[in-house]
């Protein structure tokens, strides 16, 4: 397994070197965690540092990349890892209309995050309008400056969604915590009524509890 980590780590630095220095390079290399190194490809490993390094003094950088055959759109996110981050980024996604289907959480060592999502369109599909995604960086660059709160990104899409009102859901809500399953990590699932926003204030509530 470390042999594997240090085959991809050269393959990123050579890749990389003459385009970024080596330092900053294997400085980068340094913050990223065993869980990361073990699940990303060398290619894959070098795109992400490609798109931290351009991101340069700005907030946000972002890679949009579509697989038109599983009808879903991946968009890496390249910001500071802050408080409540996923919350955020999950209530821009609500706000713009966007529907998460999974997600790949990444924090540094050096103060960085990489959040990596699968997404697709409230009706299914790719997301390939390029104006759609400029909008989703400005929201997500204006909520983490603090010009924005993103609660009224997703109260303005509730109130503007032209979905049907919807019957009460047959069965409550339920929310299950396994302890067992993992020796680093508490499971919990889930159950509840899909509506817009969702995901976003199941992790809103996880972040204001310091989950």
């Amino acid at each position: 397994r470390s042999e594997r980590v240090r085959n991809r780590k050269r393959k990123v630095l050579a890749a990389l070197k003459d385009d970024f220095g080596e330092k900053q390079i294997r400085d980068r290399l340094r913050s990223m965690g065993l869980r990361y190194l073990l699940t990303h490809r060398s290619w894959e490993i070098k795109d992400h540092v490609a798109l931290e390094l351009s991101r340069g003094d700005e907030p946000v950088a972002m890679q949009v990349t579509h697989d038109v055959d599983a009808e879903y759109t991946s968009v890496t996110i390249s910001t500071l890892d802050v408080p409540g981050l996923f919350s955020m980024i999950t209530g821009v996604m609500a706000g713009n209309g966007i529907n998460i289907l999974g997600a790949q959480i990444y924090t540094r060592r050096n103060g960085f995050a990489l959040d990596i999502l699968h997404v697709n369109k409230s009706v299914g599909g790719i997301i390939d309008d390029p104006a759609k995604w400029a909008k989703v960086k400005s929201d997500l660059t204006s909520v983490l400056e603090g010009r924005v709160k993103v609660s009224s990104l997703v109260k303005k899409r509730q109130k503007s969604s032209s979905l049907p009102g919807q019957k009460l859901p047959r069965f409550p809500n339920r929310v299950e915590f396994d302890c067992d399953v993992s020796r680093e990590h508490t499971v919990i699932d889930i159950f509840a009524h899909d509506k817009i926003g969702l995901l976003y204030r199941i992790t809103r509530t996880l972040a204001e509890l310091g989950l």
